[in-house]
């Protein structure tokens, strides 16, 4: 009766030490002349895929994930960064390779990108013996603030006889848009919101001069410095006496003098008017 004798054995080529140049012998014995021994042979290439969106944004940071079908580790990483998907000659690259487990790379700070260029980057990785294919992505560069951020209150009037007051706003954005505006009464502290050129707001306190400010903010985060203007609060009307000829009592003729005395601590006195009449005034004194 025939006899069989079947040996597998499972090793990975780069055991033990080898160099750049693996050799293996696989030696076996078969009773049966007919039945040739072979060698099967699987090898996996790690994979990586990019994770850092194509959207625009002002970070230099770059990611991807690793895996590996035999759960090898990642041992080495090669990343390119160029204007051009092609990556002729990349403005950055970290190679020939980078050792290390990282997921991450920056594009370092002595790369100049221009805002509103797209970026082509590409990654490979390494599991120690074999590299994976390049994935590719993109990034949109956006580091600029909004550009022509003004501010106004109640259209630039020097005084307002009511907290309720109404700001006249302008901002732009040539690349990511999307821009928010944080209205302030204090230059620190206030609410992000959608950009409007005309919104509502409210004086803070009693009279006196009062400073509105503002900041704009595009979609990705670049913000402008404060911004302000200023408008005086009055909300009480002047005060007033007046005399007829220093205070008499009687008079023997329609031509009279009047004693007039006017003050507002705020806006101060611009015109006083007299009347015979509380309900019509028909005569004006500056």
């Amino acid at each position: 009766e025939d006899q069989y004798v079947i040996a597998q054995a499972n090793a990975r080529l780069d055991e033990n030490g080898n160099g750049p140049t693996y050799w293996k012998r696989l030696i076996a014995a078969e009773e049966q002349t007919s039945t040739r021994p072979r060698l099967v042979v699987t090898y996996h290439n790690p994979v990586v895929s990019t994770t850092t969106g194509t959207a625009w944004t002002n970070s230099r940071d770059l990611a991807w994930t690793y895996s590996d079908a035999s759960s090898h580790a990642q041992t080495h990483y090669e990343v390119d960064v160029d204007t051009s998907s092609s990556f002729t000659v990349p403005l950055d690259h970290d190679g020939p390779e980078t050792a290390g487990a990282d997921t991450t790379f920056s594009i370092p700070g002595g790369v100049s990108l221009t805002d509103g260029t797209t970026y082509h980057w590409r990654v490979r990785v390494k599991d120690g013996t074999s590299w994976s294919a390049w994935d590719a992505s993109s990034i949109q560069w956006d580091a600029a603030a909004p550009t022509g951020g003004s501010i106004s209150v109640n259209s630039g009037a020097t005084y307002a006889t009511s907290t309720s007051a109404t700001l006249n706003l302008a901002a732009t954005d040539a690349h990511s848009g999307g821009i928010q505006m944080q209205p302030s009464n204090d230059g620190s502290t206030g609410t992000w919101t959608t950009f409007s050129a005309s919104p509502s707001w409210t004086l803070p306190g009693s009279d006196g001069t009062k400073t509105v400010y503002v900041r704009y903010r595009d979609g990705v985060g670049n913000t402008t410095s404060w911004l302000n203007d200023t408008i005086v609060l009055d909300t009480v009307n002047p005060s007033a006496t007046v005399a007829i000829d220093n205070g008499a009592t009687t008079t023997y003729s329609q031509s009279v003098t009047l004693n007039i005395a006017s003050s507002d601590a705020t806006s101060g006195v611009a015109t006083t008017k007299a009347s015979n009449s509380s309900s019509v005034m028909c005569a004006r004194y500056s």
